[in-house]
């Protein structure tokens, strides 16, 4: 990055940084005033959670957003281009074109060729679900969202057809070549699990794509994609819960993530530190109680007024279904019903 600030603020320590507004604001997004990592310098911070921003009182340095493509380095603007898909209203971006674009020579800003980021590091990404992601997920670099992804060991391209070549057997074709003016020929979606099947078999965890243009973008963007798991989801797995990112300042802090969000998210910082409070569950309505069902008789219908059961003659059967018997060959054995005691118990043996 170089040295001019374009009038973003930097923090050379703690009490400086608790000092400002920015502060708060970074107490909102991380979860902390960083105590390390100074100096910090806000011109970096090329994602900003806008509602952070006010909540916290910032005054950025440059008020009104840019919306056209003329943009210069260190403007704030909402879209990272025409239908892009990034663009959130809760999203501002910093035009920082040493971090968006280290690969791409002579732009305002930048004097030297930037080789990728470093194996084996953390960096700040963003990542919105996306079906052709396949079994990889891929992201964009962008410090501030205090959502963190491992790099471990990996390479770096211009493009995809150039990864494409070097890391399988697929030869340039239509749909993957460098050779076009068009951007959608430099995809190579068709390849995508063919890339990821040679990154797994040459042990390569991520690549970079340091000169990708994607069709309605203001500018080229670095890539990431990873192979630990499908960005098909928010969460760049199939459940939500703990993932392999990590949360705040410096990659302090797990990441439990929620697909239900169209982008990667941590519990607790960027903005699942926005959301309002959910409202709170409703009390479950309570159960009726079964109405308490009317005893059975112990005798037949036309036996009702007779005690029950300490008659003497009580057979063990009686309180069986003696309905059954009033209806049934034994109650109208001979031709008659049972009148007494003693033809009741004829009747039920």
């Amino acid at each position: 990055m170089d040295g001019d600030q374009h009038g973003w603020p930097k923090f050379d320590n703690q009490t400086d940084l608790q000092a400002s507004p920015w502060g708060k604001y970074f107490e909102l997004v991380y979860g902390e005033v960083p105590d390390r990592g100074y100096p910090i310098c806000t011109y970096g911070q090329i994602m900003l959670y806008r509602p952070h921003l006010e909540s916290a009182g910032v005054t950025p340095p440059n008020i009104d957003l840019s919306e056209c493509f003329d943009i210069k380095a260190g403007e704030r603007y909402k879209e990272r281009g025409v239908g892009s898909g990034y663009t959130k209203d809760w999203v501002d971006w910093i035009w920082n074109p040493g971090l968006w674009s280290p690969a791409v020579e002579g732009l305002p800003g930048t004097s030297t060729r930037v080789q990728g980021l470093p194996s084996g590091t953390w960096v700040e990404v963003f990542h919105q679900g996306c079906k052709s992601d396949g079994s990889g997920t891929w992201f964009y670099y962008a410090p501030g969202t205090a959502i963190w992804a491992w790099l471990g060991n990996t390479k770096t391209y211009d493009d995809h057809p150039t990864a494409i070549l070097d890391l399988t057997d697929n030869k340039p074709q239509p749909g993957c070549t460098s050779e076009s003016t068009r951007n959608e020929d430099k995809w190579c979606n068709e390849l995508l699990e063919d890339l990821y099947t040679g990154m797994r078999n040459q042990g390569i965890d991520t690549v970079q794509f340091l000169d990708h243009s994607e069709s309605g973008m203001y500018h080229n963007l670095l890539e990431i994609v990873d192979i630990a798991g499908s960005g098909q989801n928010s969460c760049g797995q199939d459940s939500s819960g703990l993932t392999r990112f990590k949360a705040g300042w410096g990659a302090a802090h797990e990441c439990n993530c929620h697909n239900d969000h169209d982008v990667i998210n941590c519990d607790g910082f960027g903005i699942r530190n926005i959301e309002t409070t959910p409202e709170p569950t409703p009390e479950p309505m309570p159960v009726p109680p079964e109405p308490t069902p009317e005893p059975k008789p112990c005798w037949p219908r036309w036996l009702r007024w007779l005690p029950c059961p300490d008659w003497p003659w009580h057979h063990p059967d009686a309180t069986a279904d003696v309905d059954a018997i009033y209806s049934g060959p034994a109650a109208n054995a001979g031709g008659r019903l049972p009148t007494g005691p003693k033809d009741f118990q004829t009747a039920l043996v």
